[in-house]
């Protein structure tokens, strides 16, 4: 198994503003995960970038409810939006927000946010295709 240390954890559930990175939704009182973009294997990996903090995000819930149990379930529009990658060479691809917002994790523990209204063009699984947590 390749538990995230506690240094990064916490480095990265700062990053995010101690709020899910998918739908800003607070994580004080609620069930939250460090979820990894680039799925660990079964038993785990010993490529230390599974702990990379580009390779990880806060998101509201479990593996089967809120927005990581939306990622488990929607597998293919969470590869179009970013919440998954299938290559370590994916950790600089940005992730979408339900709302079109970018993500780009940047550096150790860097992250810059760009809204839609920028001009992106995100396509038709962008703002308001990809629901939240368990809707759908």
């Amino acid at each position: 198994m390749n538990r995230v240390p506690d240094k990064t954890r916490l480095g990265v559930i700062t990053r995010d503003g101690s709020r899910c990175a998918r739908c800003a939704r607070g994580i004080a009182n609620i069930p939250a995960s460090v979820h990894h973009r680039k799925p660990r294997a079964m038993g785990g990996t010993r490529d230390p970038r599974i702990n990379d903090p580009r390779n990880l995000v806060v998101l509201c819930g479990t593996g089967t409810t809120g927005c990581h149990g939306w990622v488990e379930s929607h597998r293919a529009d969470a590869l179009y939006a970013g919440w998954l990658i299938r290559s370590f060479d994916d950790l600089d691809a940005p992730c979408i927000r339900e709302d079109g917002t970018m993500i780009y994790l940047t550096g150790l523990f860097g992250r810059v946010d760009v809204p839609e209204s920028v001009g992106f063009v995100l396509g038709p699984r962008a703002a308001g295709a990809l629901p939240i947590g368990d809707e759908q």
